[in-house]
């Protein structure tokens, strides 16, 4: 058994913290990676609209409900000019009013 010291609640706390921002960045690394590899998969295709299918809650037996929305390529993938742009006019990018 472990006596409650502070150095041992401190050592606790920093460790968490430390696991839980490695989590994090693992999570963020994994989604960077994700969106990139569906944005060379949508480039490859020819169609000009995108579905996405996302969950928007749960049935009783505990599935997913989905809701899904098209969006064209331009919607998704803005063009450099689209970006350059925006920066200038100080426009932000705001979700769509009906997520």
């Amino acid at each position: 058994m472990t006596t409650q010291t502070l150095g041992n609640l401190l050592y606790r706390l920093v460790t968490r913290a430390s696991d839980a921002l490695f989590n994090q960045g693992e999570l963020a690394q994994l989604t960077y990676e994700a969106f990139f590899g569906v944005a060379n998969n949508v480039g490859a295709n020819d169609a000009e609209s995108i579905e996405v299918s996302f969950p928007i809650g749960y049935r009783p037996d505990k599935t997913s409900i989905l809701g899904t929305r098209k969006y064209t390529k331009h919607e998704v993938f803005p063009t450099k000019q689209d970006t350059e742009r925006d920066r200038k006019s100080g426009h932000v990018a705001r979700a769509p009013a009906s997520c």
